[in-house]
């Protein structure tokens, strides 16, 4: 071989290992970038089960709280019904006192 052909040759590979040299590096770098977003994926999926995590412990306190108003609340009703037509009965009987008591006034009046 003979002189010339040894440098192209050895120009060649120069060339061919300076680009696979910057092929490396463009390699590397996409490595790099691919391990940044595997763990942003990592990071987030963590976050999105923490957040799905207290959602289903505020639906169940909810539901807690809840079940125990609907008794509360049931009682109440009944309570205020009670109520209700107790103050049904005492009005009825304000009212037939009332009208007694006009009849009594009216007789007061003819004997006067």
């Amino acid at each position: 071989m003979d002189k010339e052909t040894r440098e192209f040759l050895e120009n060649i590979l120069g060339q061919l290992n300076s680009r696979f040299e910057g092929l490396d590096n463009r390699f590397d770098g996409l490595e790099n970038r691919f391990d940044g977003l595997e763990n942003q994926v990592k990071n987030f999926r963590k976050e999105a089960n923490d957040r799905f995590n207290n959602l289903e412990e505020g639906q169940k306190e909810i539901r807690s709280i809840l079940e125990e108003l609907e008794p509360k609340n049931a009682n109440r009703h009944l309570e205020l019904k009670d109520s209700i037509n107790e103050l049904k009965n005492n009005l009825s009987t304000v009212e037939i006192v009332t009208a007694s008591n006009y009849a009594d006034i009216a007789k007061l009046k003819k004997i006067k």
